[in-house]
């Protein structure tokens, strides 16, 4: 039977790596990540504003259906705190925004109104605007719109100039028959 043995000395086959080798693919890592670092970071701006603009366009959609559902009023306002106790109507859109049933067509939570929905901007959206400044549609019971507005929803990038912002502003577009469209890109206005 032969014997397994352990060979030291100069015959010695070698086990491991160098430290030459050990710097070289340090080196090689470290500069696949430099370059795979910036387009990772374009790629999460775009999902995350991409979210943003999927989120606003479905409280547009329940807002609409909604008011067909009920054959009532129903609006989306922009609020100051959507996550307070009782949320209501006002600030900019940037905070969240409102769903809800407006009995007195008044676009103002009020005492016999029902909230049905509210949302907030994700953290990691730039910006959420509306382009005409306004600060609530309302939905009649026919489904059309008492407005057309034109929302614009942007990435969270320090460069704007940079092509990872200007391809990745998303505008969100209701026209007064109630049609809902997403645009990608800052150069398709709505």
């Amino acid at each position: 039977m032969p014997s397994l043995s352990l060979r030291v000395g100069r015959d010695a086959p070698p086990w491991g790596f160098t430290l030459v080798e050990l710097l070289v693919t340090l080196s090689v890592v470290a500069i696949l990540a430099m370059v795979a670092v910036p387009s990772m970071q374009s790629h999460l701006a775009a999902r995350s504003t991409a979210g943003g603009a999927d989120q606003l366009m479905q409280a547009l959609r329940l807002a609409r259906s909604e008011s067909i559902k009920r054959l009532t009023a129903v609006t989306l306002c922009s609020t100051r705190d959507p996550h307070a106790a009782s949320p209501d109507c006002g600030g900019d859109w940037a905070s969240g925004w409102l769903v809800f049933v407006d009995t007195d067509r008044d676009a103002a939570v009020g005492g016999n109104d029902l909230v049905l929905k509210v949302g907030a901007v994700p953290a990691s959206v730039g910006g959420l605007t509306e382009d005409g400044g306004a600060r609530s549609v309302t939905f009649e019971a026919n489904g059309l719109a008492g407005r057309a507005m034109a929302f614009t929803v942007t990435p969270a990038v320090s460069d704007r100039a940079s092509t990872g912002y200007t391809a990745n502003v998303w505008p969100v577009c209701l026209t007064v028959a109630g049609q809902i469209q997403i645009k990608k890109g800052s150069t398709q206005p709505c």
